[in-house]
């Protein structure tokens, strides 16, 4: 039985990739199916792999957590499930894709082939639904392939890589001198639990035995013990020598000899306090790594990481390290990884189709890249955000009959904006602000934050200087320093760099860092941080990395202030400290109209004092016609947003989990439209958890005037607003 299933846009693979190109493509406007060849979505990140997300914000750089649909998701799965049970994160993303009337669900359907008609064009995709034995046959005017092996694209002949390019390829510091066909390998988890009574573990004989196990964990730095579990063991690692799509079954199979080894070698070796603690789940599908990667319009270089360019056509970001894992996995003698931290990097359009194949998108894994970019962009936030980004693309290409190497770069913006409007950054563009009424308003609004005199002191959680450290400050036009609260048991000089960062980061090193010197004298005194005399003129985000400093702690204060930050630089406890500096006009009502929905180069919010009902009102020469606002506040966007959390983490995840919803996030508040001199409430929302929060009103409203009265937070006695929208 043969079904045919026509959409507008047809994604095949249902990870974090799949998941958010369906939503972005539904939302978009078009019909969508989304075919799967698991029982359940998520794909790496599933209850059936349990890979935690993870991205910018773990590799080191601030204000950088990914949003748009994937953080929706992620916000939605810390309020419905704060413990971040892996398994109540699929549901989190079945809720949302089943919530979607334009999408129509293909779960267990694995795609066996693709017909391409006239010049390359994908007519249909055809697959096999396991337990309903159906065939099925997609139609689509635009197809996503995020299956991760690129799948759709090597049916249909688009040129792809497997492996390592040599240097010589694209000149690449990090690429080895000749390339080869090694790839990055895949893992298997398992997770224990501790029960009230000894339990044996007999191991079935096909594991490796202790000896060989113990050789195993000899090498290269790889850490065993009773207390680890889940993601800990990522370096369970096999497959990167071998075929990792041809090779699939065997390389599942070896991994689960090393996983039952490991779990024989924890229970039985003697070593350690395992008597009572038994397996809970092991996993029977690897983790993949790595396999295909699609030559697109343009392929993502180290150099394109390493210089932050910037591209036209920008649709999506990363900022995890670039992360180098041996291809023998677990039997080499090479570290488990290198990491090489970056700052957040474009990736372009371009890297996301190929224009020989006119309606074919790539997201996820398969995206245009080189390997060593490939070693930071196969993260899965990042893979979520090329997702969101080829969804709207295609989606935007399905509504106007333009394939996406025949967009310029009015419709590349048309684009831009619509992901800048769906909470998906796109580094240094702004939305336009043609349609926004907020940018033709007169706005007030009731208060500004001006004061850090008025910030509590946070009782005995200095950060004290016991390692590398670093500082973020905001800096205003013409300022020609600030102060932070210091404490010293005696007089020290702390050498440090400054530099200047539109998106700061705790660990990449900025080679245009100046050097300078901090004079801490003893005691608690105001410690002068002087600005280069370069940066007279220059207003944004600076980072001072200092070297340890033995005695000396930063005073700190509860209360988040975006744009003043510090930490440890190889912690993820982020502490904000106090500060004595000119703030006047930083957090001012002009933030909320500009087109910029989130930290970049400056904070860019409007941050309000502490009062019980915060406003801010837009006011309209005449009366206007409004059907929608949007709101995009703050969750804290430092702070990871993992899909799962196992009961314990190692510290070498430099991981610091969220304890509950954001303090800052707005929690409730009210829009009022001002029609013929009166006010009348049109929307209220209670115990919101999005980010972007959206008020679409069932009837056009017309008035003169729109507020928005915040009445709670998660915790913050401050409203903090990024940008408001209206339609």
């Amino acid at each position: 039985m043969v079904e045919t299933v026509s959409a507008d846009v047809a994604v095949i693979g249902a990870g974090p990739a799949g998941v958010c190109a369906a939503l972005a493509a539904a939302r978009g406007g078009a019909a969508v199916v989304l075919a799967g060849n698991r029982p359940v979505i998520g794909g790496n990140s599933s209850s059936e792999i349990r890979v935690w997300t993870r991205g910018a914000s773990g590799g080191g750089s601030l204000y950088s957590e990914e949003m748009g649909i994937l953080g929706e998701l992620k916000l939605r799965n810390l309020c419905m499930n704060p413990e971040a049970n892996v398994v109540f994160w699929d549901e989190t993303l079945l809720d949302a894709v089943l919530a979607e009337p334009r999408i129509t669900l293909f779960l267990n359907t694995h795609i066996t082939g693709t017909s391409l008609g006239p010049d390359r064009l994908i007519e249909s995709v055809r697959g096999f639904q396991m337990g309903s034995e159906k065939e099925f046959i997609f139609t689509a005017k635009y197809f996503i392939d995020a299956t991760g092996d690129g799948s759709i694209g090597a049916q249909a002949g688009v040129p792809f890589t497997m492996g390592r390019e040599g240097r010589d390829t694209y000149g690449e510091a990090d690429a080895p001198e000749q390339g080869d066909s090694r790839t990055l390998g895949s893992t298997i988890f398992f997770m224990t639990k501790r029960t009230d009574r000894p339990v044996v573990f007999h191991p079935p004989e096909y594991v490796h035995g202790l000896e060989k196990i113990g050789e195993i964990i000899s090498r290269g730095g790889r850490l065993v013990n009773e207390t680890l579990t889940g993601c800990d063991y990522w370096w369970f690692e096999f497959g990167g020598t071998e075929h990792t799509i041809a090779d699939s079954q065997d390389i599942a199979l070896e991994l689960k000899r090393i996983a039952l080894g490991v779990w024989n070698y924890i229970k039985n070796s003697g070593q350690f306090d395992a008597d009572t603690l038994t397996l809970e789940w092991v996993g029977s599908i690897p983790g993949k790594r790595e396999s295909r990667r699609f030559t697109g319009a343009y392929v993502l270089k180290q150099q394109d990481v390493v210089s932050r360019r910037e591209f036209e056509d920008t649709v999506a970001y990363g900022g995890w390290y670039m992360d180098f894992h041996p291809a023998g996995g677990v039997y080499t003698d090479e570290d488990n990884c290198v990491q090489l931290p970056v700052f957040i990097y474009n990736i372009p359009l371009r890297s996301l189709y190929n224009p020989d194949f006119p309606n074919l998108y790539f997201a996820g894994r398969d995206i245009s890249v080189s390997h060593a970019v490939f070693s930071s962009s196969r993260i899965m936030n990042t893979c979520a955000l090329t997702g969101h980004a080829a969804g709207q693309a295609a989606a935007y290409s399905a509504v106007n009959n333009l394939p996406p190497a025949g967009m310029r770069v009015p419709q590349i913006r048309e684009v831009q904006d619509l992901l800048i409007s769906g909470d998906l950054e796109v580094p240094g563009q702004k939305r336009s602000a043609v349609t926004n009424l907020a940018g033709t308003a007169a706005v007030t609004v009731s208060s500004v934050f001006e004061d850090f005199g008025s910030l509590p002191e946070q009782g005995g959680k200095d950060l004290a200087l016991t390692a590398e450290w670093f500082l973020v400050l905001t800096k205003k036009a013409g300022a020609r320093d600030c102060a932070v609260l210091a404490v010293s048991q005696k007089p020290v000089p702390v050498r440090c760099t400054i530099s200047k960062q539109p998106v700061p980061s705790r660990l990449a090193a900025d080679p245009l860092a100046e050097p300078t010197v901090l004079e801490i004298p003893a005691g608690e005194n105001w410690v002068t941080v002087s600005f280069p005399q370069s940066y007279s003129d220059y207003e944004g985000f600076v980072v001072v990395s200092g070297e340890a400093a033995s005695g000396v702690s930063l005073k700190t204060t509860d209360i988040q202030t975006t744009g003043f930050l510090a930490g440890l630089k190889w912690s993820a406890d982020y502490r904000y400290p106090k500060i004595r500096a000119d703030i006047s006009g930083v957090y001012g009502a002009e933030n909320l109209g500009d087109g910029a929905t989130r930290p970049y180069t400056m904070p860019r919010s409007w941050l309000s004092g502490a009062e019980k009902e915060p406003s801010v009102t837009f006011e309209w020469d005449s009366p206007k016609e409004i059907k929608e606002v949007r709101l995009f506040f703050n969750p804290d966007l430092s702070r990871e947003l993992p899909s799962s959390i196992t009961c314990s983490l190692d510290e070498n995840h430099i991981f610091t989990p969220r304890t509950g919803m954001p303090p800052e996030l707005v929690k409730g508040y009210r829009v009022e439209i001002r029609s013929g001199g009166a006010w009348k409430t049109a929307a209220e929302v209670r115990d919101n958890w999005r980010r972007l929060s959206v008020c679409r009103f069932a009837e056009v409203t017309s008035g003169d005037a729109l507020r928005v009265i915040v009445e709670s937070t998660y915790g913050s006695p401050r409203a903090e607003v990024f940008e408001i929208e209206i339609y």
